[in-house]
């Protein structure tokens, strides 16, 4: 796992993501049989926490912006 931070700009990236990730196909935790899932909250969480999100390298590492 690999990470970064730059206090000046609040941006944090990590390249800790084994697979390639698909974050349009991961269902919203929050709606219907979801609700009851044990996976699938992480990458909600960050979307709702931070004021921006990027996945690149196919999937494979996240920028996030906390302002």
């Amino acid at each position: 796992m690999r990470s970064s931070l730059c206090e000046e700009r609040g941006i944090s990236s990590w390249s800790a993501i084994p697979d390639r990730l698909r974050p349009r196909c991961i269902p919203t935790p929050t709606v219907g049989q979801n609700i009851y899932s044990n996976h699938g909250r992480g990458i909600f969480l960050i979307n709702q926490l931070m004021d921006e999100v990027k996945f690149l390298k196919n999937g494979t590492e996240i920028h996030m912006v906390k302002r």
